[in-house]
């Protein structure tokens, strides 16, 4: 290591980053003090104090090796690491130091042994969340200010500072003692004779046996990766990769688990975990579907760690994808509390403008979760709107999961993750090969094609001329639906699904690829006249003025606005949708065309929502005459309700 002594600091910071060992172990040899006084102040124990040390530093060099040639402030990546690895340590054997004796078969220092005070202050230390237990030992132990412990733990000097009085208020419940001043006093006298022996180690040297293990440990895994050619280390990394995930597999489904193995660290940074998988075994026994689908490994296992927000921490452990959004399985704890918190709800929006494209059910339906102690367990499910389904998994959305810890005072947190990205799933096609006919018009439906995102369905016009009056006759069919039969416990229950597009001779409907539906089939419930057979409304949007209304169009047809004045809605007589229904696009007077949102029905009327615009006066709206001829269409008993429509059966199982 000579020849790195005369390296400044961040010349060797620069010389690891390329991965150089020689460079590492000589920064180690000048952290070596700093790094044992740490590991110390938070295990408390000598032996344990230099297994923490030993693991970090083998720790940290694969970190670097790993990511060579970026810039990492290795330093603090020591810090980083030691409490990381120490609430690893503490998750899997919390020890009890307040029974004074521990299982390398030493003590604390006589003094915390000789009155009841020291005791107390022991036990209200056993009792501190990890995250306040560390800031309290490395302020009144290690002595370091909030300032260094902020940048250890990765948060704000206000978030250092209230750790701290959280762990203040504990012990001052446990000694009863109130004044900040004197708890301070009392403290550090406590700690003394501990800080006292910890320097008494260094200088002894105690620590050095641990430095050296840790770079042997390091050299060892340095050594193996000299000696292999670069596609050797590919495949050991994809080995090392598939053993994880069996691992991972593995923990998920095996009911022999020790409490130790959940939730255990995967990574140095303590952001991946692996997923505990229990609540989704024991919830999903109830649901077939569900279930069958878990069997089938048709999940995606996450194991994701979301960055504490006051107080909470959440774990995404899995996934699984449905026909409407996605479900998310999740561990909440309450790190600084003993009441287990809860979920409130979930919304995937758009990263840009935040604005909601679906929301969490909560209902019975949608949020499900069981408490035990400071955790809860649960499951989410998400929905999304129609169109913002197709692209779900883009980059721009996020989802947005909001909770809440009622433990001495009500505390809000708020997390945000990415959407689950689920492999592509190979689309289903089922050959239907029925024919109706509505109005002389032939139609053959061929297929029907199953996706995660639409559901599609392929009609052609018999005896068309070409594909353009083929796609023309199944663009006048009106109102074409998909329903949905689905098998329930007390018999056949049914959903409409409305059309999303028409694409050429395709109806696109929303995905049913997860529904366990057992009949399908097409409802329409009429049949346009040919494009040019007509008729318009023209009114002034302004002013209320009817300009024309062709035959029997109503002219009492008005329009009205809300009071948030962002929607203009045309008021249309629902006696008439009988024998005119309405074109999406109107216009205005400059030929500017304008799409209608979407419609309320209600008793008397069909209320059209139009944006609020400013329109060049006035508007144009199309109206198509419906050519229905009753002895062709008809309904079935158990369809939905509906005055005229044509079902057409397409697959029953």
């Amino acid at each position: 290591m000579s020849s790195y002594h005369s390296y400044k600091d961040e010349e060797l910071t620069t010389a690891v980053n390329q991965a150089d060992f020689g460079a590492y172990a000589e920064l180690v040899d000048r952290k070596k003090g700093e790094l044992y006084r740490i590991s110390s102040a938070l295990t408390r124990v000598h032996i344990r104090a230099e297994q923490l040390l030993q693991d970090t530093i083998a720790a940290v060099w694969y970190e670097c090796r790993k990511n060579k040639d970026q810039e990492m402030d290795v330093s603090l990546l020591f810090m980083q690491t030691l409490l990381v690895l120490d609430k690893k340590r503490q998750g899997k054997s919390r020890q009890n130091l307040s029974s004074i004796e521990a299982t390398s078969g030493e003590s604390l220092p006589v003094k915390q042994m000789i009155s009841q005070q020291s005791k107390q202050i022991e036990q209200a230390i056993d009792r501190m969340p990890a995250s306040v237990r560390q800031v309290f030992l490395l302020t009144y132990l290690a002595e370091k200010n909030s300032s260094e412990i902020a940048s250890y733990i990765g948060k704000t000097e206000k978030r250092v500072t209230r750790y701290l009085q959280q762990a203040m208020t504990i012990i001052a419940k446990e000694i009863g003692e109130n004044s900040g001043d004197m708890l301070s006093s009392i403290l550090r006298k406590h700690f003394e004779g501990e800080r006292e022996q910890i320097e008494i180690d260094l200088r002894a040297g105690k620590g050095e046996a641990a430095v050296q293990q840790g770079l042997t440990e390091a050299r060892k895994e340095r050594s193996v990766n000299q000696h292999s050619n670069r596609r050797v280390y590919q495949w050991s990394f994809i080995g090392a990769m598939l053993i994880i995930v069996s691992a991972a597999m593995l923990y998920m489904f095996t009911d022999s688990r020790s409490p130790a193995d959940i939730h255990h660290l995967l990574n140095t940074e303590g952001t991946l975990v692996t997923p505990d998988m229990s609540y989704w075994k024991s919830t999903i026994k109830k649901e077939s579907g569900l279930k069958k689908r878990l069997n089938e490994e048709d999940y995606l296992p996450i194991g994701k760690v979301l960055p504490e927000n006051n107080g909470l921490r959440l774990i995404i452990d899995g996934a699984m994808d449905t026909s409407t959004g996605f479900i998310l399985w999740y561990t909440l704890e309450n790190v600084e509390g003993t009441q287990a918190p809860l979920l409130e709800n979930g919304l995937i929006r758009n990263r840009s403008n935040e604005n909601s494209i679906g929301s969490g059910d909560s209902g019975e339906e949608g949020i499900h979760y069981l408490t035990k102690g400071n955790k809860t367990q649960g499951r989410l499910t998400l929905s999304l709107s129609n169109k913002a389904r197709t692209d779900v998994l883009a980059v721009e959305k996020e989802v947005f999961i909001t909770a809440n810890a009622d433990d001495e005072r009500f505390r809000y947190a708020e997390f945000m993750m990415e959407p689950p990205v689920f492999p592509e799933k190979p689309k289903k096609t089922m050959e239907v090969n029925e024919y109706f006919t509505i109005q002389e018009q032939e139609y053959h439906i061929k297929y029907i094609s199953l996706s995660t995102q639409n559901t599609r369905v392929r009609i052609e016009a018999v005896g068309a001329k070409n594909q353009s009056e083929a796609d023309e006759a199944v663009e006048r069919l009106i109102e074409p639906s998909l329903y949905v039969v689905n098998k329930s416990v007390l018999g056949m229950e049914g959903g409409l699904h409305s059309l999303l597009e028409s694409y050429g001779s395709d109806l696109i409907f929303e995905s049913i690829y997860y529904e366990d539906y057992t009949e399908l089939s097409l409802q329409v419930e009429g049949f346009k006249k040919l494009e040019g057979d007509y008729a318009t409304f023209i009114i002034d949007s302004d002013t209320g003025q009817v300009m024309h209304s062709d035959r029997k169009l109503p002219k009492g047809m008005r329009i009205s606005t809300v009071e948030d004045k962002e929607i203009l809605y045309l008021h249309y007589p629902i006696e008439n949708s009988e024998q005119y229904g309405i074109y999406q696009i109107f216009t205005d007077r400059e030929g500017g065309s304008y799409e209608i949102s979407g419609a309320i029905k209600k008793k008397d009327e069909i209320l059209y929502k139009l944006p609020n615009a400013t329109y060049i006066q006035p508007l144009t709206f199309r109206f198509y005459e419906k050519n229905i001829d009753e002895s062709q269409l008809n309904q079935k008993e158990e369809g939905p309700s509906a005055h005229h429509r044509l079902t057409i059966p397409m697959v029953k199982k």
